[in-house]
């Protein structure tokens, strides 16, 4: 398989780093289900590649540009395309734009995506197509809990870049008058709590995997207050957050869409109305005095090991590379 994306020497450094001791990168397990990957997204590299007698035999399409544009509709291409569907709905995207996804989806021969809802968002609009529902790969040999059971420290953890709901964060703190650790990769995130300080809220930034370990584990809760009515924006905070086993409350919609036991249980909470503080603050408030108990095989680890672990991705992708380049 060939993945359609522009790497980064730090991404490409964690396909093979030794279980925990960096968090693996998402197309580790690709990696793992296919020795022969390729990564990049160079035209003349690329349009090689997807015909003639060397054309790989699929390739992932991450995000959609003139590149994966020009790739689905080449004629006498003999790569199967797979489609990480991850964007916005057809109905806000301009004409144009909504052309040109319908048309890599339409031509790809799998499409995939994060979110149980969005799939199903995706089958109508594809009828008869292969839409499936995978579980976000999060390194759980990294993102681990405590060995020891230490006890959480007196904060609330909020981490992400993506339309994290910053006002919320702030009423949170300011109404239970408690500390909210905010940390994000995206400085304006960071100009927003200086231009709307708390004296509740500490912001970090650019912190290392280490310090983001740590802050999970210490953390009362993780508090995933996101917008995601329209893709699964805060899955990759949902993630880390039930790999560490901590208590966590976040989005009703697509962050954690699917995620569930067998028999529907999910050992996390939601919040519906999520542009009403109130809503959050009184979430968060019953956690903080009921605290959180989980059977045996029941835990938010337990539910992260079970879809999104190294050993369940590879097998999900060595299945999806399968079927993709079968007859």
């Amino acid at each position: 398989m060939n993945i359609l994306l522009d790497a980064s020497p730090g991404q490409l450094a964690r396909l093979s780093t030794s279980p925990g001791s960096l968090p693996r990168w998402f197309a580790a397990p690709i990696a793992a289900a296919d020795p022969e990957l390729k990564i990049g997204r160079n035209p003349r590299e690329v349009f090689s590649s997807l015909a003639g007698g060397h054309a790989a035999k699929s390739a992932l399409v991450f995000n959609v540009g003139l590149l994966e544009a020009a790739a689905s509709a080449m004629p006498f291409r003999q790569t199967r395309l797979v489609s990480l569907h991850q964007w916005w709905p057809p109905e806000l995207l301009p004409a144009w734009k909504n052309a040109i996804y319908q048309n890599v989806l339409g031509n790809s021969r799998i499409i995939l995506s994060y979110s149980a809802a969005d799939a199903d968002s995706l089958r109508k609009r594809f009828p008869g197509a292969d839409v499936r529902w995978i579980g976000h790969f999060v390194d759980t040999d990294f993102f681990t809990p405590f060995c020891t059971g230490e006890p959480a420290e007196q904060y609330i953890l909020c981490p992400g870049d993506h339309r994290r709901l910053e006002p919320v964060v702030v009423a949170v703190a300011e109404a239970l008058s408690i500390k909210v650790v905010r940390f994000s990769t995206d400085p304006h995130v960071l100009d927003y709590h200086r231009e709307h300080p708390s004296r509740f809220v500490e912001c970090r930034g650019n912190i290392s995997f280490d310090e983001v370990l740590e802050l999970y584990r210490k953390a009362l809760l993780v508090l995933n207050a996101v917008d995601d009515r329209h893709w699964p924006v805060g899955i990759t905070t949902f993630c880390e957050g039930i790999a560490t086993n901590r208590p966590v409350i976040t989005s009703a919609g697509h962050s954690c869409s699917g995620y569930t036991f067998e028999d529907g249980f999910r050992p996390y909470a939601t919040v519906e109305d999520i542009f009403n503080p109130s809503a959050w603050i009184e979430k968060v408030r019953g956690l903080l005095e009921s605290g959180s108990q989980w059977s045996d095989g029941r835990s938010p680890r337990d539910l992260a090991v079970h879809i999104s672990s190294f050993p369940k991705m590879v097998e999900t992708w060595r299945s999806v590379i399968r079927d993709a380049e079968s007859q």
